[in-house]
């Protein structure tokens, strides 16, 4: 880690859609996270500048490895645990169709 990493906030606004914050320092992320959840939000978490636009990319991605993702496991407030399964069982019927992982 060094000094210049950026961070940010995964938090629920108040329409119920996720969302990230904008990209800043670990303390203001942290102490941002602290000012949403005084606020009423939910906060999910404070992550890696990276690593929470890869979570918003996968979370809301039209396509997972080349598959249209249905509608109803895009939606805000679908359970990931669904969406994670249906991944699942993507890579399990690409996979044995002999297709890389892309």
């Amino acid at each position: 880690m060094s000094g210049t990493d950026l961070y940010r906030v995964l938090y629920t606004d108040s329409d119920g859609h996720e969302q990230l914050t904008a990209a800043m320092t670990r303390d203001h992320a942290y102490s941002r996270a602290r000012d949403l959840e005084g606020q009423g939000h939910a906060v999910g978490s404070v992550m890696e500048d990276g690593a929470a636009r890869a979570y918003m990319q996968d979370r809301y991605g039209a396509t997972y490895r080349g598959v249209k993702v249905p509608e109803d496991l895009r939606a805000d407030g679908a359970p990931r645990s669904g969406y994670e399964a249906w991944k699942r069982g993507v890579d399990a019927a690409l996979n044995a169709l002999g297709r890389d992982e892309a």
